[in-house]
């Protein structure tokens, strides 16, 4: 599943927001042809409201392309205004009502019912080219809940959709099919994993082989890449090493993306094990408030003393599960 754990809670400067979805953190190599086929869906195209549905099998990098398009400049200064939503398995038509009225900077009582505020909200983006990004939808009861609130006034204005059920994206269609994402080619998989284990240095060539052999059974998922590139990153930079990684790897790669969390947890030092586990606590989507994890950590009995303050230790855990592509660094203040 493409998981996302975020903190919106509050934007104060030591509040990080945080997302658990072991993909891309810094954007996404190869689809370029795809962000030019989609922003020219978004930027042109007809008048009336459409719905640009991203569709694919867990892995794939749909969260990331979906982010990359909502935040890209020619994007952006279309339209009038923006707003976003994650929804994933567990979600109510109130919270994500709730949340793009509060992303839309609209006023108003949050003790009014539903129906009330999906009333507000259609209201709000009548006049407007408005942009909606709706993350993570699993059952097409979420599209019901919300297209009602959406109107469509021959303004050009755009939802952009991600889900991994494609009947989801067939009950949102609008005008354009669903785009459904492809795997990565080997050239794109190898450039890929390079950047997230050297950066611009690229692969030495005694490991050439091997890494290239790695980046085949990933299988053309960048999750599994990005993932397999935080356990390389950490690891003595020794063809010995790395053989023993494409080992471990095998076959299940193709058919099972969690074995590569998995892989990563095996790889941990002793004292990240439990943290990391500890994101299980939390429900999938909910909004996490970084200094709020360190606490609970701490209480937990998970962070050792090292004659240092208890919260820069747990920082210091959080930000090693970052650099090792485990959690993702939403946004910061």
């Amino acid at each position: 599943v493409d998981l996302a754990l975020h903190d919106t809670t509050n934007t104060g400067a030591d509040h990080t927001p945080l997302e658990l979805a072991p993909e891309m953190n810094e954007g996404i190599m190869g689809f370029d042809d795809v962000m030019k086929q989609l922003r020219n869906k978004l930027t042109n195209g007809p008048k009336e409201l459409d719905v640009i549905s991203i569709t694919g099998m867990p892995g794939l990098g749909k969260t990331t392309l979906a982010n990359r398009l909502y935040v890209d400049e020619p994007v952006v200064s279309h339209f009038d205004v923006r707003a976003q939503c994650c929804v994933s398995q567990v979600y109510s038509r109130r919270g994500l009502l709730l949340s793009i009225l509060i992303m839309l900077d609209v006023r108003f009582d949050k003790e009014k019912k539903d129906n009330e505020l999906a009333v507000i909200l259609r209201q709000f983006l009548y006049p407007k080219r408005y942009l909606i990004l709706i993350d993570d939808v699993w059952e097409t009861t979420v599209w019901d809940d919300l297209r009602w609130s959406f109107p469509d006034d021959n303004k050009a204005s755009r939802i952009i959709l991600t889900t991994w059920y494609s009947k989801v994206a067939e009950e949102a269609r609008c005008v354009s099919e669903p785009y459904p994402l492809r795997n990565f080619n080997f050239s794109e998989s190898w450039k890929l994993l390079q950047s997230k284990v050297f950066g611009d240095k690229g692969c030495s060539p005694v490991l050439e082989r091997v890494g290239q052999e790695i980046a085949r059974k990933c299988g053309g998922l960048p999750l599994s890449l990005v993932l397999v590139a935080g356990i390389l990153e950490k690891m003595e930079k020794t063809e010995r090493c790395w053989s023993q990684v494409a080992e471990d790897l095998g076959s299940y790669i193709h058919s099972d993306s969690k074995a590569i969390v998995e892989h990563s947890y095996k790889h941990l030092p002793y004292h990240l094990k439990p943290c990391f586990v500890y994101f299980g606590t939390f429900l999938e989507d909910e909004e996490i408030n970084v200094s709020k994890l360190t606490w609970l950590w701490i209480g937990e009995g998970f962070i050792k003393d090292e004659g240092k303050r208890l919260e820069d230790i747990a920082e210091a855990y959080l930000e090693n599960l970052i650099r090792r592509n485990l959690v993702m660094d939403a946004k910061r203040s």
